[in-house]
């Protein structure tokens, strides 16, 4: 109390802070691997040493911004454009604890894969018996998706 008057917190008082050390800042995977190319995708990233002081994501060779969700100090959801998996291969994603100023990206980084979405040129035969037991030739490309099993089974 002083003047009889009670002091009451202001906009003036002592700001708080936070820190983390970057250097502790670790990614290991992210999932799903691969999507196809030009389409927007929610990653989950899986690191360590994640604090949120406003985390961002970014594709790194494009420097295409994200938002980005922190779950726990080991993951993260990163929602990438579809203009970040615009380049069709290998892309690299990092992260930003702190609203991605300069100087706050990880080191690390997490390879995510783009792909040509498959495409179907034919299906043979166009017609069957409604209870099946036919086989089926299914022609066109891409199905092979890289990372993944690419035997299809229907």
């Amino acid at each position: 109390m002083l003047n009889g008057v009670d002091a009451v917190p202001s906009l003036f008082d002592a700001p708080s802070f936070g820190e983390y050390d970057l250097s502790l800042v670790q990614l290991f995977s992210v999932q799903p691997t691969a999507g196809p190319v030009s389409s927007a995708i929610t990653l989950t990233i899986q690191g360590s040493n994640f604090a949120d002081y406003g985390v961002t994501c970014r594709e790194a060779a494009g420097q295409v911004e994200a938002t980005a969700e922190l779950l726990d100090s080991d993951n993260m959801l990163c929602h990438l454009p579809a203009a970040a998996t615009s380049a069709l291969g290998t892309i690299e994603v990092q992260v930003s604890l702190n609203d991605g100023t300069d100087g706050t990206w990880a080191a690390t980084t997490v390879s995510y894969q783009t792909y040509s979405p498959p495409e179907v040129h034919s299906v043979t035969p166009s017609e069957g018996a409604a209870n099946g037991g036919e086989d089926v030739v299914i022609r066109g490309s891409g199905f092979a998706v890289p990372g993944l099993d690419p035997t299809a089974v229907c």
